[in-house]
């Protein structure tokens, strides 16, 4: 988990996160249990939230609205972004070091800009699958959900598959 935490440049604390898979009776219920298990860091959050409120509003911000930089995506942008992740998910020794072919496409359907993100790779179906959850997890603090179907629908897809025309390693 703190390596998760770290590449999306959050911080929450194991025992507050722990708290997440409890039900409480109330709203108060749970108050007093997080106050009881992280209080110092609650207090410590909300007063450097109270000194710094601009900072805390840039900061929600961009927290909601899923952007890291501030600047829409764009292709070009998104491309770099998923470069960068490859890299660290390789450095991470999440996945092998391999040649990897990144293509970004604009996907304005149903009137909002969304992307999908191909990764074309010769390796073993589990790897790509590896690959594909590690990605869409690494690509959280950029990417925003729309409503579709009464469902989340995120605006960044990732689909990882093996280069046209190339044999599977398995058999």
């Amino acid at each position: 988990m703190g390596p998760a935490m770290r590449l999306h440049g959050a911080f929450v604390p194991r025992s507050i996160v722990a708290l997440s898979r409890h039900q409480f009776a109330s709203a108060r219920v749970a108050s007093v249990a997080v106050q009881l298990v992280a209080g110092d860091w609650v207090a410590a959050r909300r007063a450097e939230l109270l000194r710094a409120p601009i900072r805390a509003l840039r900061e929600r911000d961009q927290t909601w609205s899923g952007s890291r930089s501030g600047e829409p995506l764009d292709g070009k942008v998104l491309a770099a972004v998923l470069s960068d992740l490859l890299s660290q998910c390789v450095a991470e020794r999440l996945i092998p070091e391999a040649d990897y072919r990144l293509r970004v496409q604009r996907d304005d359907g149903y009137g909002v800009c969304g992307f999908r993100c191909v990764v074309e790779v010769g390796l073993d179906p589990s790897v790509r699958i590896r690959l594909a959850d590690a990605l869409a997890a690494a690509l959280v603090p950029w990417n925003r959900a729309v409503t579709r179907d009464g469902r989340p629908f995120p605006l960044i897809g990732v689909e990882v598959r093996r280069p046209a025309g190339s044999m599977s390693l398995s058999t």
